[in-house]
């Protein structure tokens, strides 16, 4: 298994707006895993570029190329599509290999444990980690929460990481924590 999940910013990975101490299936899944999820900072698409580029091949070659009469036929071509791309479709950052070639040079992860799809899975321990920008307004914002920070961290990127065990929001740079912040959440 990684180490770590890099994504972005998007509501289904990190969990609700609605509860948003609360996370979601993803990242829950990722923390039993021993797993961290690392978010990338806001409005900074270029840090998953390989996402980002088969996001531009999906509009380009499959949405902006047909028409479909309903969600099934859709999904149908979409199947067919994927399919296509994972045979064909080289990035350079595979060193010009095929994604179906990058799967076929490694093994499978398997997870520890199937989870039940009907219970929730315990969130005990773990870290999330944030990268952010902190601005001029000395704050930096996780999961719709606003915290301000030392004005020596104004105009640098910082690391917001969410201890799960000791619910504390930890700000670190450089290797060097610089505030706590008090996180609770839910309990298990």
């Amino acid at each position: 298994m990684p180490d770590y999940l890099q994504m972005d910013n998007e509501l289904s990975f990190r969990g609700s707006n609605r509860y948003p101490r609360s996370f979601g299936p993803l990242i829950r899944l990722a923390l039993s895993e021993n797993i961290t999820p690392i978010f990338i900072p806001l409005a900074e698409p270029w840090r998953n570029g390989v996402i980002e580029k088969f996001n531009d091949n999906v509009q380009k070659y499959f949405l902006n190329t047909q028409t479909f009469s309903n969600f099934g036929q859709l999904k149908e071509r979409a199947v067919e599509f994927m399919a296509f791309h994972n045979q064909n479709h080289r990035y350079s950052t595979t060193g010009g290999n095929t994604p179906n070639q990058m799967v076929s040079d490694y093994q499978c992860f398997k997870l520890n444990a199937i989870p039940d799809s009907n219970q929730r899975i315990p969130m005990n321990e773990g870290e999330i980690v944030f990268i952010r920008f902190i601005r001029s307004d000395c704050m930096i914002r996780i999961l719709d929460m606003k915290f301000e920070l030392k004005k020596e961290l104004v105009y640098s990127y910082v690391i917001a990481r969410i201890v799960i065990k000791s619910h504390i929001l930890l700000i670190e740079r450089d290797h060097t924590v610089f505030q706590v912040f008090p996180f609770l959440m839910p309990v298990d």
